[in-house]
Protein backbone atom coordinates (compact mmCIF):
# COMPACT_ATOMS: atom_id res chain seq x y z
CA UNK A 1 0.00 0.00 0.00
CA UNK A 2 1.19 3.50 -0.84
CA UNK A 3 -0.24 6.70 0.60
CA UNK A 4 0.86 10.29 1.18
CA UNK A 5 -0.37 11.99 4.35
CA UNK A 6 0.04 15.52 5.65
CA UNK A 7 1.14 15.90 9.26
CA UNK A 8 -1.41 18.30 10.81
CA UNK A 9 1.05 19.35 13.52
CA UNK A 10 3.94 20.48 11.30
CA UNK A 11 2.61 20.59 7.75
CA UNK A 12 5.23 18.05 6.62
CA UNK A 13 4.29 15.37 4.10
CA UNK A 14 4.89 11.67 4.84
CA UNK A 15 5.02 8.93 2.20
CA UNK A 16 3.79 5.56 3.50
CA UNK A 17 4.95 2.54 1.52
CA UNK A 18 4.39 -0.84 3.14
CA UNK A 19 6.60 -2.50 0.52
CA UNK A 20 9.61 -1.01 2.33
CA UNK A 21 8.73 -2.71 5.63
CA UNK A 22 10.81 -5.83 5.04
CA UNK A 23 13.82 -3.80 3.96
CA UNK A 24 13.63 -1.64 7.07
CA UNK A 25 13.37 -4.62 9.40
CA UNK A 26 16.06 -6.54 7.53
CA UNK A 27 18.33 -3.56 8.17
CA UNK A 28 17.26 -3.30 11.81
CA UNK A 29 17.61 -6.98 12.72
CA UNK A 30 21.23 -6.95 11.51
CA UNK A 31 22.04 -4.29 14.10
CA UNK A 32 22.65 -5.57 17.61
CA UNK A 33 22.63 -3.46 20.72
CA UNK A 34 25.77 -4.37 22.61
CA UNK A 35 26.72 -3.19 26.07
CA UNK A 36 29.91 -1.17 25.60
CA UNK A 37 32.95 -1.92 27.70
CA UNK A 38 33.68 1.26 29.63
CA UNK A 39 36.43 1.29 32.23
CA UNK A 40 35.24 4.51 33.85
CA UNK A 41 31.97 6.36 33.24
CA UNK A 42 32.02 10.04 34.19
CA UNK A 43 28.24 9.97 34.72
CA UNK A 44 28.41 7.31 37.47
CA UNK A 45 28.22 8.21 41.15
CA UNK A 46 31.70 8.73 42.56
CA UNK A 47 33.05 10.25 39.35
CA UNK A 48 31.65 13.74 39.84
CA UNK A 49 35.09 15.31 39.37
CA UNK A 50 35.06 14.05 35.76
CA UNK A 51 32.22 16.43 34.81
CA UNK A 52 31.63 20.18 35.02
CA UNK A 53 30.18 21.45 38.29
CA UNK A 54 26.55 20.58 38.75
CA UNK A 55 23.85 23.12 37.93
CA UNK A 56 21.23 21.28 39.95
CA UNK A 57 20.92 17.92 41.68
CA UNK A 58 18.45 15.90 43.70
CA UNK A 59 20.54 14.83 46.67
CA UNK A 60 20.22 12.96 49.91
CA UNK A 61 20.23 15.20 52.99
CA UNK A 62 23.70 16.09 54.24
CA UNK A 63 25.56 15.37 50.99
CA UNK A 64 27.75 17.96 49.31
CA UNK A 65 27.53 19.47 45.85
CA UNK A 66 29.65 17.65 43.25
CA UNK A 67 30.07 14.66 45.58
CA UNK A 68 28.29 11.29 45.82
CA UNK A 69 24.82 11.14 47.35
CA UNK A 70 22.66 12.26 44.41
CA UNK A 71 19.98 10.44 42.46
CA UNK A 72 19.60 12.98 39.60
CA UNK A 73 22.41 15.30 38.56
CA UNK A 74 22.52 18.14 36.00
CA UNK A 75 25.62 19.87 34.65
CA UNK A 76 26.89 21.66 31.53
CA UNK A 77 27.65 19.40 28.59
CA UNK A 78 31.43 19.17 28.06
CA UNK A 79 30.79 19.15 24.32
CA UNK A 80 28.22 21.93 24.46
CA UNK A 81 27.07 23.16 21.05
CA UNK A 82 26.25 26.58 22.58
CA UNK A 83 27.91 28.47 25.44
CA UNK A 84 26.35 30.56 28.25
CA UNK A 85 29.36 32.89 28.42
CA UNK A 86 28.93 34.05 24.82
CA UNK A 87 27.38 37.49 24.41
CA UNK A 88 24.07 37.39 22.59
CA UNK A 89 24.41 39.46 19.46
CA UNK A 90 22.13 39.33 16.43
CA UNK A 91 23.49 41.01 13.35
CA UNK A 92 23.31 40.81 9.56
CA UNK A 93 26.04 39.86 7.16
CA UNK A 94 24.65 41.44 4.04
CA UNK A 95 21.31 39.69 3.44
CA UNK A 96 22.12 36.89 5.92
CA UNK A 97 21.09 36.73 9.60
CA UNK A 98 23.62 35.67 12.22
CA UNK A 99 23.35 35.12 15.97
CA UNK A 100 26.33 34.45 18.22
CA UNK A 101 26.62 31.02 19.83
CA UNK A 102 24.91 31.92 23.10
CA UNK A 103 22.83 29.26 24.80
CA UNK A 104 22.67 26.56 27.47
CA UNK A 105 23.50 22.90 26.82
CA UNK A 106 23.17 20.59 29.82
CA UNK A 107 23.27 16.89 30.66
CA UNK A 108 20.57 15.44 32.91
CA UNK A 109 21.89 12.19 34.41
CA UNK A 110 18.80 10.17 35.27
CA UNK A 111 20.31 7.67 37.71
CA UNK A 112 23.61 7.05 39.54
CA UNK A 113 23.53 3.45 38.26
CA UNK A 114 25.26 2.56 35.02
CA UNK A 115 23.30 0.89 32.20
CA UNK A 116 19.91 1.03 33.92
CA UNK A 117 17.57 2.52 31.33
CA UNK A 118 14.82 5.03 32.05
CA UNK A 119 11.88 2.60 31.84
CA UNK A 120 13.73 0.14 34.14
CA UNK A 121 14.05 2.68 36.96
CA UNK A 122 11.66 2.73 39.93
CA UNK A 123 8.51 4.80 39.51
CA UNK A 124 9.71 7.53 41.91
CA UNK A 125 13.01 7.92 40.05
CA UNK A 126 11.31 8.36 36.68
CA UNK A 127 8.90 10.84 38.24
CA UNK A 128 11.82 12.85 39.61
CA UNK A 129 13.44 12.89 36.15
CA UNK A 130 10.27 14.42 34.69
CA UNK A 131 10.05 16.86 37.60
CA UNK A 132 13.67 17.89 36.97
CA UNK A 133 12.70 18.62 33.35
CA UNK A 134 9.93 20.89 34.65
CA UNK A 135 12.24 22.68 37.09
CA UNK A 136 14.97 23.38 34.56
CA UNK A 137 12.54 24.65 31.92
CA UNK A 138 10.94 26.97 34.48
CA UNK A 139 14.31 28.27 35.68
CA UNK A 140 15.74 28.95 32.23
CA UNK A 141 12.61 30.70 30.99
CA UNK A 142 13.38 33.44 33.51
CA UNK A 143 16.16 34.53 31.16
CA UNK A 144 14.51 36.70 28.45
CA UNK A 145 17.44 36.04 26.09
CA UNK A 146 16.40 32.40 25.77
CA UNK A 147 13.44 31.86 23.45
CA UNK A 148 13.12 28.10 23.71
CA UNK A 149 14.13 25.21 25.99
CA UNK A 150 14.36 21.79 24.33
CA UNK A 151 14.66 18.63 26.40
CA UNK A 152 15.46 15.45 24.52
CA UNK A 153 16.72 11.94 25.20
CA UNK A 154 18.70 9.89 22.69
CA UNK A 155 18.94 6.18 23.38
CA UNK A 156 20.83 3.47 21.54
CA UNK A 157 22.85 3.17 18.38
CA UNK A 158 22.42 5.63 15.56
CA UNK A 159 21.33 8.56 17.73
CA UNK A 160 24.78 10.16 18.00
CA UNK A 161 24.89 9.67 21.77
CA UNK A 162 28.39 8.98 23.10
CA UNK A 163 27.42 7.92 26.64
CA UNK A 164 25.39 4.79 27.35
CA UNK A 165 24.63 5.86 30.93
CA UNK A 166 20.95 6.82 31.02
CA UNK A 167 20.66 10.55 30.51
CA UNK A 168 18.78 13.31 28.71
CA UNK A 169 19.96 16.64 27.36
CA UNK A 170 18.70 20.20 27.57
CA UNK A 171 19.34 22.85 24.94
CA UNK A 172 18.15 26.41 25.58
CA UNK A 173 18.47 28.69 22.56
CA UNK A 174 17.94 32.35 21.58
CA UNK A 175 15.90 31.14 18.60
CA UNK A 176 12.93 28.79 18.25
CA UNK A 177 13.81 25.47 16.55
CA UNK A 178 12.33 25.00 13.07
CA UNK A 179 10.16 22.00 13.95
CA UNK A 180 8.69 23.77 16.98
CA UNK A 181 8.01 26.86 14.91
CA UNK A 182 6.23 24.71 12.33
CA UNK A 183 4.04 23.28 15.10
CA UNK A 184 3.35 26.75 16.49
CA UNK A 185 2.36 28.10 13.08
CA UNK A 186 0.12 25.13 12.26
CA UNK A 187 -1.55 25.42 15.66
CA UNK A 188 -2.03 29.16 15.31
CA UNK A 189 -3.49 28.87 11.81
CA UNK A 190 -5.87 26.13 12.93
CA UNK A 191 -7.05 28.21 15.89
CA UNK A 192 -7.57 31.32 13.77
CA UNK A 193 -9.66 29.27 11.35
CA UNK A 194 -11.72 27.22 13.84
CA UNK A 195 -11.20 28.86 17.25
CA UNK A 196 -10.26 25.46 18.68
CA UNK A 197 -6.99 23.81 19.69
CA UNK A 198 -5.63 21.50 16.98
CA UNK A 199 -4.27 19.06 19.55
CA UNK A 200 -7.52 18.95 21.51
CA UNK A 201 -9.41 18.20 18.31
CA UNK A 202 -6.96 15.41 17.46
CA UNK A 203 -7.44 13.92 20.93
CA UNK A 204 -11.24 14.01 20.54
CA UNK A 205 -11.15 12.43 17.09
CA UNK A 206 -8.61 9.75 17.98
CA UNK A 207 -10.53 8.89 21.16
CA UNK A 208 -13.68 8.48 19.10
CA UNK A 209 -12.11 6.48 16.26
CA UNK A 210 -9.78 4.36 18.49
CA UNK A 211 -7.73 3.00 15.55
CA UNK A 212 -4.58 4.97 16.41
CA UNK A 213 -4.92 5.00 20.21
CA UNK A 214 -2.24 2.81 21.81
CA UNK A 215 -3.42 3.26 25.41
CA UNK A 216 -4.69 5.96 27.73
CA UNK A 217 -4.76 6.82 31.43
CA UNK A 218 -6.89 9.23 33.46
CA UNK A 219 -4.85 12.25 32.34
CA UNK A 220 -2.85 11.11 29.28
CA UNK A 221 -3.49 9.55 25.89
CA UNK A 222 -0.85 7.84 23.73
CA UNK A 223 -1.43 7.77 19.99
CA UNK A 224 0.32 6.75 16.81
CA UNK A 225 0.02 10.06 14.94
CA UNK A 226 -1.94 10.09 11.67
CA UNK A 227 1.15 11.05 9.66
CA UNK A 228 3.89 9.56 11.85
CA UNK A 229 7.31 10.73 10.69
CA UNK A 230 9.02 7.50 11.80
CA UNK A 231 7.90 3.86 12.21
CA UNK A 232 6.12 3.26 15.55
CA UNK A 233 6.29 6.92 16.56
CA UNK A 234 4.23 7.73 19.66
CA UNK A 235 2.77 11.00 20.93
CA UNK A 236 1.95 11.37 24.62
CA UNK A 237 -0.70 14.08 25.00
CA UNK A 238 -2.32 15.43 28.16
CA UNK A 239 -6.11 15.27 27.94
CA UNK A 240 -6.42 18.59 29.76
CA UNK A 241 -5.40 21.52 27.59
CA UNK A 242 -2.24 23.35 28.63
CA UNK A 243 0.46 24.94 26.49
CA UNK A 244 3.17 24.63 29.16
CA UNK A 245 4.77 21.34 30.20
CA UNK A 246 6.32 23.17 33.14
CA UNK A 247 2.85 23.77 34.63
CA UNK A 248 2.27 20.05 35.16
CA UNK A 249 0.97 19.35 38.67
CA UNK A 250 1.87 16.41 40.96
CA UNK A 251 -1.10 14.16 40.05
CA UNK A 252 -0.46 14.77 36.34
CA UNK A 253 3.25 14.06 36.87
CA UNK A 254 2.39 10.74 38.52
CA UNK A 255 0.15 9.81 35.59
CA UNK A 256 2.73 10.93 33.04
CA UNK A 257 5.36 8.80 34.79
CA UNK A 258 3.25 5.67 34.39
CA UNK A 259 2.57 6.62 30.77
CA UNK A 260 6.24 7.11 29.85
CA UNK A 261 7.28 3.84 31.52
CA UNK A 262 4.54 1.85 29.76
CA UNK A 263 5.23 3.46 26.36
CA UNK A 264 8.99 2.79 26.51
CA UNK A 265 8.49 -0.77 27.76
CA UNK A 266 6.07 -1.52 24.92
CA UNK A 267 8.55 -0.14 22.41
CA UNK A 268 11.42 -2.16 23.89
CA UNK A 269 9.36 -5.37 23.92
CA UNK A 270 7.95 -5.02 20.41
CA UNK A 271 11.12 -3.86 18.67
CA UNK A 272 13.82 -5.53 20.80
CA UNK A 273 15.13 -2.35 22.48
CA UNK A 274 15.37 0.00 19.49
CA UNK A 275 17.20 3.33 19.38
CA UNK A 276 14.82 6.23 19.92
CA UNK A 277 14.60 9.94 20.53
CA UNK A 278 12.23 11.30 23.17
CA UNK A 279 11.47 15.03 23.03
CA UNK A 280 9.40 17.32 25.26
CA UNK A 281 7.48 19.94 23.25
CA UNK A 282 6.36 22.95 25.27
CA UNK A 283 5.54 26.57 24.44
CA UNK A 284 8.39 29.08 23.92
CA UNK A 285 9.49 31.72 26.38
CA UNK A 286 7.08 34.67 26.30
CA UNK A 287 8.72 36.83 28.99
CA UNK A 288 8.98 40.48 27.90
CA UNK A 289 7.40 39.65 24.54
CA UNK A 290 3.97 41.34 24.57
CA UNK A 291 1.78 40.24 21.69
CA UNK A 292 4.19 37.47 20.65
CA UNK A 293 2.24 34.26 19.81
CA UNK A 294 -0.75 36.07 21.30
CA UNK A 295 -3.14 33.07 21.21
CA UNK A 296 -0.62 30.42 22.21
CA UNK A 297 -2.28 29.66 25.55
CA UNK A 298 -5.36 28.59 23.58
CA UNK A 299 -3.89 27.04 20.43
CA UNK A 300 -0.79 25.10 21.56
CA UNK A 301 -0.75 21.90 23.62
CA UNK A 302 2.39 20.50 25.25
CA UNK A 303 3.24 16.89 24.43
CA UNK A 304 6.02 14.32 24.34
CA UNK A 305 7.15 12.64 21.12
CA UNK A 306 8.91 9.25 21.12
CA UNK A 307 10.46 8.47 17.74
CA UNK A 308 12.21 5.13 17.10
CA UNK A 309 15.32 5.45 14.94
CA UNK A 310 15.17 2.28 12.87
CA UNK A 311 16.93 3.59 9.77
CA UNK A 312 18.90 6.54 8.49
CA UNK A 313 17.33 9.22 6.35
CA UNK A 314 17.93 8.61 2.65
CA UNK A 315 19.09 11.04 0.00
CA UNK A 316 15.51 11.21 -1.24
CA UNK A 317 14.35 12.45 2.16
CA UNK A 318 17.16 15.00 2.43
CA UNK A 319 16.55 16.13 -1.15
CA UNK A 320 12.75 16.44 -1.04
CA UNK A 321 11.91 17.17 2.60
CA UNK A 322 9.40 14.30 2.50
CA UNK A 323 9.49 11.69 5.25
CA UNK A 324 9.19 8.00 4.37
CA UNK A 325 7.50 5.51 6.69
CA UNK A 326 6.89 1.83 5.87
CA UNK A 327 4.47 1.29 8.76
CA UNK A 328 0.98 2.76 8.67
CA UNK A 329 0.12 4.36 12.04
CA UNK A 330 -2.99 2.19 12.39
CA UNK A 331 -0.86 -0.95 12.14
CA UNK A 332 1.78 0.45 14.49
CA UNK A 333 -0.89 1.39 17.04
CA UNK A 334 -2.43 -2.09 16.92
CA UNK A 335 0.92 -3.81 17.38
CA UNK A 336 1.96 -1.53 20.25
CA UNK A 337 -1.48 -1.81 21.87
CA UNK A 338 -1.26 -5.61 21.82
CA UNK A 339 2.29 -5.73 23.17
CA UNK A 340 2.08 -7.14 26.69
CA UNK A 341 4.77 -5.89 29.10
Amino acid sequence: MKEIRKDPFTGHWVVFNSALRDKIFEFWKDRHYETPKIEKCSFCEGNESETPSETMAYRHSGTQSNKPGWWIRIFENKGAVLQPDEDLDRHPIGMYDVTTGFGIHEIIVETPKHLTQLEELPFGQVRDVLWAFKERISALKKDPRLKYVTIFKNFGLGTFGSMEHSHSQLLATPIIPRKIKDELMQSKDYYQDKERCLFCDVIKQESRMKERVIFETDNMIVISPFAALSPYEMFILPKKHNHLFEEINPPEANDLTDTVIIALKKLAKLLSVPPYTLTVHTAPNLINRPGYWSTIMFDFHWHIEISPRLYRMSGLEWGTGFFFNPILPEIAAEELKNTVI
